[in-house]
């Protein structure tokens, strides 16, 4: 694959086509010719360009060459050219050179050559003013509501569009006039129907889209111009239907067999560690555990006191040793036998990754066990180095 590429490609939008297709004009650096192209389907990183009759050939290769740019805002895997009455796939692997050798092997070997003029007069519905102040303002709205493209995402390879009021439209997929809109973490559902609502205003650019796809928590449906005023309503009855569907299954699951055995486990399991740590507590009368290393404990309490997450740590390294000191003690047990056990008994809080770790660390510094503890700890991660595991922070190489 090329490291660099001399075209570079901005696509600006313009808006829809009658047929719902997306018209872009094209910019390529160190060419002052824009060419409109049109966008006629797209989903994961996979894009059909149209291009009319009478672009040159070698224009074409330009355009599509730069789309591979790394400044690129239109940076995709492959790219689908339809080109007077050929089409011929592109991959990020194809120079400018090849593109061409490639279009004008398909139109040598087409059995028929046409000048196929492609379609991309902007879909709008005009309106004359009226005398009426609304009409008026939503004219001049237009300019604050239109959609600007932005880029095609890395990560996700969706199609991102913004307009002047910050909204965001983010395309997942395009087909047959079809967009499949996807909501933006921390969207609220009038806010997305907001944003999808100017799809099918007229005074807005991305008037021309023939339906919307939308999904929003376990909502999906297709929005029309038709339907677009009443999607609020029809989200809120989806909701109300799904939670009384869900109070009925759950009421169902809770007088189940299967849900009565995971309670009692459950309980089961509470009842043992409350039975345990009473034993601790009698067994452990400083209500701690037997430490070597005191100014380092103390340092860590002291250092993890100033919100739950840490205080957690502590209670949880606390609890964590003194189950397996109350085991060695009580009954003669080995520390290989039980420091696994032990962390899982003593996580009587739900700890996370990190937590696990973070008290492996501790244990292993202030217990007059520790460097014991540290050995057998670090071995089910097949590691032999200084200090302690965290697998919450775990790098695996290739």
């Amino acid at each position: 694959m090329r490291k660099e590429r001399k075209e570079v490609t901005k696509l600006v939008y313009l808006g829809n086509a009658s047929d719902g297709g997306f018209v872009f004009q094209t910019r390529t650096f160190e060419n002052i010719d824009k060419t409109d192209v049109k966008l006629t389907s797209y989903e994961e990183g996979v894009a059909c360009l149209a291009f009319d009759y009478s672009v040159s050939l070698h224009r074409v290769a330009e355009i599509v060459a730069g789309c591979f740019s790394k400044q690129s805002n239109f940076k995709v895997d492959k790219i689908k050219i339809a080109y007077r009455n050929i089409s011929v796939i592109i991959t990020k692997s194809e120079g400018r050179k090849n593109i061409i050798c490639m279009l004008m092997k398909a139109l040598k070997t087409s059995k028929e050559v046409k000048n196929v003029a492609e379609d991309t007069q902007i879909c709008e519905k005009p309106a004359p003013l009226k005398e009426g102040p609304s009409e008026v303002f939503k004219f001049f709205d237009s300019f604050t509501t239109s959609f600007e493209f932005e880029k095609i995402t890395s990560y996700s390879k969706e199609l991102w569009f913004r307009n002047y009021q910050n909204e965001c439209l983010v395309i997942s997929s395009l087909k047959d006039g079809i967009i499949k809109a996807e909501a933006i973490a921390g969207d609220h559902i009038k806010e997305f129907l907001k944003t999808i609502s100017r799809c099918f205003s007229p005074y807005n650019n991305m008037y021309g889209v023939k339906g919307v796809e939308i999904s929003f928590n376990e909502f999906s449906m297709t929005v029309y111009e038709w339907n677009v005023n009443h999607i609020y309503e029809m989200y809120e009855t989806s909701c109300d239907m799904t939670h009384e569907l869900w109070e009925k299954e759950w009421e169902e699951y809770i007088h189940s067999p299967e849900y009565i055995r995971k309670r009692a486990k459950s309980l089961k399991k509470e009842c043992r560690h409350k039975v345990v740590l009473e034993k601790i507590r009698k067994f452990q009368k400083n209500g701690e555990f037997s430490v070597k290393e005191t100014e380092i404990w103390e340092t860590c309490k002291r250092v993890n006191s100033e919100d739950a997450y840490s205080k957690a740590v502590i209670r949880y390294t606390i609890i964590w040793t003194q189950y397996m000191e109350y085991l060695i003690q009580k009954y003669g047990m080995k520390i290989s036998e039980i420091w696994d056990r032990c962390s899982n008994l003593a996580d009587v809080d739900g700890v996370t990754g990190f937590m696990y770790g973070a008290a492996a660390s501790i244990i292993s510094r202030v217990w007059q066990y520790g460097e014991e503890f540290r050995k057998y700890y670090n071995s089910k991660w097949n590691y032999s180095g200084p200090g302690t595991v965290n697998p919450a922070v775990l790098t695996i190489s290739a």
